[in-house]
């Protein structure tokens, strides 16, 4: 019958991939559709920025291109302007050459009187656009509006601005015949300056010079009515439509003919027009600008949001506008919003479609594997219980190979222990028995042999109790102190060590610690014959050492031991701890007892057990060697 831990681990195997599929699937899905919905915020939003831009942009275009198209018709009036006054002195040029070609047996006065009648009743467009002329000196020959002027000399005249007029137009002939010439004049009865623009020429054989001027303004006020016909035409969307206002605040130009000519602040469907009428007028007068305000849709009685994008004309002193409703900007995104809600709410319905789809189909996909997962876990299960036993069977073998070669060691350092008492008991008893049969052997020469035989075979039987209390099989933990059993247990080796002129340096800490006591002398007992082992391949005349540090840092013990045997190979130390391993000769070792050291170190005692190679000096003397470090936890006070 399976147990309560396998069982659990059955059920983890088949339901496991099936929950965690399920789960994984609707964390996906959600995912999907958090990420969708997201993402469908994100595009409503960058979709109403850049209609506002989009609109933005378009009604800028359609200010410029009205702006350029005004400017252009502008500069064409003033060209047109100047080749009919160009036109008109030409005409007039030639009636005076033709006067005085036909006149020349005439005196100088008579043909002035004669040109002066041929001129004076001619006009080219209005009764502005007269002919005058003057002699070299300043002096008014002909004016056909204010012939109180003529015969005067106007030399010393000045305008408002203090420009003396003929003295520029008489120092202007002096490097040309003819040119343009702008000036400021009373226009009709009023006192008022106004700009005119003029065209002289000079007729040599008289000294004289002609003019003809007209008033700007007149001129151009034909292509204005021209230009404000046109935008008065112009509507760019459902309610977007072009205005022109003057600095003054009126319109000059708007869709409803209501409003032109009328002060924009007292008459107009601004709301709030005495704050967005001058604003619209600064922005005209400084630089281009958006502004923003609300108007009364006088068809549909609603208000209505309105962005508008301003440019001045300074010549003229107009404020262009076009702007654009934020309703019908608002309805384009709305449709747009539908049209994008619709789209993602047919993405989540195949999202959910497939999703689910994908979840029967991986469902049934987990429930076979399921079956197989547990099908293969019952087989490796098995497995683990044939090679747990195999294992333990091996590590029964290893660990009593362990206790033959321990014990192999103990009747070694035993027999090394015995040589020197053995060999005094058999020396006293030859020397009883010689000196008996000589008649050599008193009282007081038996009694020391016989005491010395006492003393020989008192210190074999301590040797005995020594060695068999070190290799008991107690598993008990016991409080003991590592210095003391360390010497205890340097005493058991110490024949065999001095046999090899071995030298043992100690530096030992008095530290307690609470563990295995007899599996640590195994341990460390081993550790000391693989030196000695190693140190017995040195030269006869080499210094044989082994150190041993015992000390106690930051509640951790550590003992090391180290050798003057060279070290051990690179490509064979990371490898002496493996069951087996060993580089002695078959019958001289089996590979088990670094082997054995680690796990007893590990497993029983919790501790750890490492090796390294360590260069150091001793007596001013470089050597190398080996150095295990064995690493315990202090006891917690």
């Amino acid at each position: 019958m399976k147990s309560m831990n396998e069982k659990d681990i059955v059920k983890i195997i088949k339901y496991s991939l099936p929950v965690l599929i399920l789960i994984l699937s609707s964390i996906l899905t959600l995912s999907l559709y958090l990420i969708n919905k997201s993402t469908l915020k994100e595009e409503i939003s960058e979709l109403k920025k850049e209609f506002i831009l989009k609109n933005k942009e378009q009604i800028k275009n359609e200010v410029n291109t009205l702006y350029s198209y005004i400017k252009i018709r502008q500069e064409q009036s003033r060209n047109k302007l100047k080749d009919e006054l160009r036109y008109s002195i030409n005409n007039a040029y030639k009636i005076i050459e033709n006067i005085y070609n036909e006149n020349k047996n005439k005196s100088k006065i008579e043909i002035t009187n004669l040109i002066k009648n041929a001129l004076r009743e001619l006009r080219y467009k209005n009764d502005s656009s007269y002919i005058f002329i003057y002699d070299m000196n300043g002096t008014n020959l002909l004016h056909p509006i204010k012939k109180n002027l003529e015969n005067t000399s106007l030399l010393d005249f000045q305008d408002k601005r203090g420009t003396y007029l003929l003295k520029e137009v008489i120092n202007a002939f002096k490097k040309k015949n003819n040119f343009f010439y702008t000036w400021y004049w009373s226009k009709y009865t009023k006192t008022k300056e106004v700009k005119k623009i003029g065209f002289f020429k000079k007729f040599k054989d008289l000294d004289i010079f002609i003019g003809i001027g007209e008033y700007e303004e007149d001129f151009e006020n034909f292509y204005k009515e021209e230009i404000i016909t046109y935008i008065s035409t112009i509507k760019f969307e459902k309610h977007s439509y072009a205005f022109v206002l003057d600095f003054d605040g009126k319109y000059i130009s708007h869709i409803r003919k209501k409003y032109v000519n009328k002060n924009a602040i007292k008459e107009s469907n601004l709301k709030n027009a005495k704050i967005v009428i001058p604003k619209i007028i600064d922005i005209a007068s400084t630089s281009p600008d958006y502004i923003s305000y609300i108007i009364n849709d006088e068809v549909n009685n609603i208000e209505l949001n309105k962005t508008t994008y301003v440019k001045g004309f300074k010549y003229w002193k107009w404020a262009i506008g076009v702007g654009y409703y934020k309703e019908d900007l608002d309805l384009l995104i709305k449709n747009k919003t539908e049209k994008l809600n619709n789209k993602f709410n047919s993405y989540i319905k195949n999202i959910l479609i497939l999703s689910f789809i994908l979840t029967i189909l991986l469902l049934l996909v987990s429930f076979y594997l399921s079956n197989i997962l547990e099908s293969k876990f019952i087989k490796y299960k098995k497995s683990i219980k044939k090679y747990i036993k195999d294992n333990n069977k091996q590590h029964e073998v290893m660990s009593q190979q362990a206790k033959m070669a321990a014990m192999g060691e103990m009747i070694g350092n035993i027999a090394h222990q015995w040589r020197q008492p053995l060999s005094s008991i058999t020396t006293a008893a030859s020397g009883i028995k010689l000196q008996k049969e000589y008649n050599l052997l008193t009282d007081e020469i038996l009694l020391n042999s016989l005491d010395n035989i006492s003393e020989s075979a008192q210190y074999l039987s301590k040797t005995i109790d020594d060695f068999r209390d070190f290799y008991n099989t107690n598993k008990n933990l016991v409080d003991f102190s590592i210095k003391e059993t360390i010497f205890k247990s340097l005493k058991l080796v110490k024949a065999g060590l001095k046999n090899k002129n071995i030298q043992i340096i100690t530096e030992v800490e008095e530290v307690t610690f609470k563990g295995l006591q007899n599996e640590f002398i195994q341990v460390f007992l081993n550790i000391i014959n693989n030196a000695k082992d190693e140190l017995e391949k040195l030269p006869d005349d080499s210094k044989r050492y082994i150190f041993i540090n015992v000390y106690k840092k930051d509640n951790k013990i550590y003992i090391k031991i180290k050798d003057n045997a060279k070290g051990i190979r690179k490509k064979i130390i990371a490898r002496i701890f493996e069951p087996y391993f060993t580089t002695k000769h078959q019958s001289q070792g089996t590979g088990i007892g670094l082997y054995m050291s680690s796990e007893i170190v590990e497993k029983h005692m919790k501790g750890t057990l490492s090796v390294k190679n360590e260069e150091y000096i001793h007596e001013g003397i470089s050597y190398k060697g080996a150095e295990f470090l064995i690493c315990f936890e202090g006891n917690k006070e």
